[in-house]
């Protein structure tokens, strides 16, 4: 899988499941590498995506909202974040015009350090759409 977005350290794709009513599920788990003297946090998410959002193949959404997979259950080490809600909307406005929303609302469950978190959590939202556009126009 393509790790466009440099927020993980780690990846993967646990489970995917048959398609169903034009919508795909998959399973994830993301390693989140946090910055010097915090501990790292990890992620299992499950991801719902329909590639022609209300029947236009211009409209595409993701979702996204923590879970549990046996491969991968809570540990000590890394602390186990929690995805409260995330998605992706993309929207043809125009043939050369796309709108992105996005949402993402993670509980990283920081305690102390948390302003270190907060002063860096801006720089990641400002790679994140730049970091989309570069991995769609490779895949085109």
């Amino acid at each position: 899988m393509d790790n466009w977005d440099k927020t993980f350290k780690k990846h993967e794709v646990i489970e995917i499941f048959p398609p169903e009513n034009g919508m795909t599920r998959q399973i994830n788990y993301m390693y989140i590498k946090m910055p010097v003297f915090m501990t790292d946090r990890d992620l299992v998410q499950e991801k719902r995506t329909w590639e022609s959002y209300n029947n236009n193949p211009s409209n595409y959404m993701s979702i996204y909202t923590s879970t549990t997979h046996p491969k991968y259950p809570p540990k000590e080490k890394p602390i186990r974040a929690d995805m409260i809600i995330g998605g992706l909307y993309l929207k043809e406005l125009s043939p050369n015009e796309t709108g992105i929303y996005l949402i993402n609302n993670f509980d990283l469950k920081i305690t102390t350090g948390k302003d270190i978190v907060d002063s860096a959590a801006p720089d990641r939202a400002k790679d994140f759409v730049p970091n989309l556009v570069k991995y769609i126009k490779k895949k085109e």
